[in-house]
């Protein structure tokens, strides 16, 4: 019976399973499939250390310099956050249009460009660049930022340097651009803004001085000066119709008189109306006797009419001809009625005044409510364009918060990445590992037996006698040529191992930057 073609019995002792014997036993039997297995992670290690590219990195430190001049005499125009200021700055150098660039410049990436488009390389930069802010602690628990760091990485160390400083002064430059433009704007904005106000202060007090031209005399300051001409005219109106009360008398008084000096010359025996009477009763008496064709009546009837055409026409002399002292009162009482007229215009002027200052004032107040509150806008828009505008001077010239170059990028003297020492203890770790998981497992799935106790135990009866096995020439050379193909198999295979490692692993960054401090 063949020790390697029975089944192994199940029941197998495990007393010495454990022991020394036992495991040289199975190191005797499974040590080539260990080998091999070691040997083949091993070559997989050597080709994954000898094809990973070296990777550099350079990185340049920015300085974040406070502005000269003191906060108390000029405020700052930008009052952004300076993190949140240095990450707005990061975003718009990562770009694509301003990585693509670079990329362009410094020809980067060129397995990423292969295909005639720049987003994959785009996207590799941004992961190859890092920015990482310095801070100290302050009381207040919050950390102040008081520079930052830029770093990248690449395979030539001269070229990664120039990159990083590239982006570095990209940092600085748009930094200042970006404040300066900031600076400006808002300097701008607050000058449209100062004009705006400006000019809407000059429209109230333009609208109130045109209301106070217009209706100045109707307007609360001005009711005493009112009242007192409204007095005025009120005594000069009384005293004008006092005035034409004794005028209108005095006329009454001299009409009167101009009668009775009528009636006077009247009665007189040798007035004309005294004639003229007395020849009327004549003419009476002489036509009570005679007829009017008598001589002696038509005589007194020719006198009686020729005189009463000289009373009329002497009545007519004087109706045209007006008494002097009447003609001075009624001229008087002209001037006194025109006089009247004016004073009653003028006290009915006053008192519309009076009557409409309430409502006049509160319409100039409506018109100039909002004007004090727009000259004290006006007053601190000014002083905040002033200071915006010398914020921006101070910008252009860097007088203010600025970033400096600190210790720029110079070109490493080592690699950063991968590190071959750490990769070939860890292959080397695993290597063993794997050796032993194979001589494990393999002599787990072997369920041949391998001595004779194992055969009596399986059988249940005693072992009298074991033959060896009598080695022949031919067998010899047979064993000899397997080995030597094996050997050769094995070597092929731990060489294809090697190189497929190689291949799979030569210029992979991903797999570098794993190995990396801090596995950045």
């Amino acid at each position: 019976m063949s020790t390697h073609e029975l089944p192994r019995h199940d029941d197998e002792s495990a007393a010495h399973s454990l022991g020394p014997d036992y495991l040289k036993q199975v190191w005797r039997r499974r040590k080539w499939a260990g080998i091999l297995a070691t040997c083949a992670a091993l070559a997989a290690t050597a080709g994954i250390v000898l094809a990973l590219p070296n990777l550099y990195r350079a990185t340049a430190t920015v300085l974040v310099e406070r502005q000269e001049v003191s906060e108390a005499f000029v405020r700052p125009s930008v009052t952004e956050e300076l993190e949140t200021r240095i990450r707005t700055i990061h975003e718009r150098i990562t770009s694509r249009d301003r990585l693509s660039r670079v990329i362009t410049e410094y020809n980067l990436y060129p397995t990423h460009r292969r295909g005639g488009s720049v987003d994959g390389a785009v996207e590799q930069m941004r992961k190859d660049v890092q920015l990482e802010l310095k801070g100290v602690d302050q009381p207040n628990g919050r950390i102040e930022t008081i520079a930052f760091g830029l770093t990248y990485n690449g395979r030539n160390p001269q070229l990664v340097a120039d990159v990083a400083n590239r982006l570095v002064n990209s940092y600085v430059n748009e930094n200042a651009h970006s404040r300066e433009r900031q600076a400006t704007g808002t300097a701008d904005v607050l000058g449209q803004q100062l004009t705006q106000s400006g000019k809407e202060l000059d429209d109230l007090e333009r609208r109130a001085t045109n209301y106070t031209t217009q209706y100045g005399d109707q307007l609360a300051a001005q009711i005493p000066a009112n009242v007192s001409a409204l007095e005025r005219a009120n005594t000069a109106l009384l005293a004008n119709r006092e005035a034409q009360r004794h005028a209108i008398e005095r006329r009454q008084t001299l009409e009167a008189s101009i009668a009775a000096e009528a009636a006077g010359r009247g009665t007189a025996p040798d007035s004309p109306q005294a004639q003229l009477a007395r020849l009327k009763r004549e003419l009476t008496d002489l036509r009570r006797t005679y007829k009017d064709e008598y001589p002696e009546v038509g005589r007194l009837a020719a006198e009686v009419t020729a005189l009463e055409k000289q009373i009329a026409a002497e009545t007519a002399v004087d109706i045209k001809k007006p008494n002097p002292g009447l003609v001075e009162i009624d001229n008087e009482l002209a001037a006194l009625k025109t006089q009247e007229a004016v004073l009653m215009k003028t006290e009915a002027d006053y008192d519309t005044r009076i009557q409409a200052t309430p409502a006049r004032q509160r319409e100039l107040e409506d018109l100039t409510r909002g004007h004090a509150s727009a000259r004290e806008r006006y007053q601190a828009m000014v002083r905040q364009y002033t200071d915006a505008r010398l914020a921006a001077t101070l910008e252009s010239g860097q007088r203010i918060e600025q970033f400096r170059v600190l210790d720029p990028a110079v070109p490493p003297g080592r690699a950063a990445a991968p590190d071959r020492l750490l990769l070939t203890l860890i292959g080397l770790v695993v290597a063993l590992g794997l050796g032993l998981a194979t001589i494990l497992l393999t002599e787990k799935l072997d369920t041949s037996f391998h001595t004779a106790d194992e055969v009596g135990a399986f059988a249940g009866v005693p072992v009298l006698a074991t033959i060896r096995q009598i080695p022949t020439r031919v067998g010899v050379r047979n064993r000899r040529l397997k080995g030597f193909a094996g050997t050769c198999a094995a070597l092929l295979m731990l060489a294809l191992i090697g190189a497929g490692a190689f291949y799979l692993t030569a210029g992979n960054e991903q797999m570098v930057k794993l190995t990396a401090s801090g596995g950045k």
